[in-house]
């Protein structure tokens, strides 16, 4: 009989490998602009929220704060 616990376990290990490396790829300074450009966000509060958020609970990275268009205030409110 199969073990099918290996086979999803690998799978997602996988695919966890696939998103980090996606993430690691992006390109700060380019997102920086497109916030600037497409949300109104100056650069200067982009660093301060990235800044914020990299110091609380989840330890936020600047790739994350762009990977889920947290600069994005339509999208998110503060308390999000």
């Amino acid at each position: 009989m199969p073990n099918h616990t290996n086979d999803k376990s690998q799978t997602t290990k996988q695919v966890d490998a696939d998103y980090s490396h996606y993430h690691a790829r992006l390109d700060v300074p380019r997102c920086m602009l497109s916030a600037r450009n497409d949300c109104g966000k100056s650069y200067i509060s982009q660093i301060l929220e990235i800044w914020s958020l990299a110091r609380g609970i989840g330890h936020l990275t600047a790739q994350d704060y762009y990977y889920y268009q947290l600069c994005d205030d339509s999208r998110f409110s503060p308390e999000e």
